[in-house]
């Protein structure tokens, strides 16, 4: 039996999916400056997202993986931003994406918020 994922890391994946299926149909011209960029980062992201999801809660190195993902999510929203600006993707699929980014960013802080919480209650057992 599969043991369930994290809810970012499916909304991550879903992201990817997303940015994957829109830019396939960008143009050329663009597929090194913006669309290499989106896709690494987002790939980048669900990286990150297991490593600090395997590392045991407490390990410092558990907050600089998240941390590292939310810099990363804002990053690939700063490129969809160009990318859309530079007419390399749409409007709706720049608010799409800006939407997925931002619901993300959300479910991260929970998650940091919450093995804070855990941190804080497993010192006072």
């Amino acid at each position: 039996m599969r043991k369930s994922e994290l809810k970012i890391i499916t909304n991550s994946k879903k992201l990817a999916s997303y940015i994957i299926l829109i830019t396939e149909s960008s143009p050329k011209k663009y597929r090194y400056l913006y669309i290499d960029k989106m896709h690494n980062c987002v790939l980048f992201i669900i990286e990150y997202l297991y490593k600090a999801n395997d590392t045991i809660l407490g390990d410092e190195q558990r907050l600089i993986y998240q941390n590292k993902v939310k810099s990363k999510l804002k990053l690939l929203d700063a490129i969809s931003n160009l990318s859309y600006e530079a007419k390399c993707i749409t409007f709706s699929q720049y608010e799409q994406i800006a939407k997925q980014i931002n619901e993300c960013l959300t479910l991260l802080l929970n998650w940091i918020k919450s093995d804070e919480n855990r941190i804080k209650q497993n010192e006072t057992i």
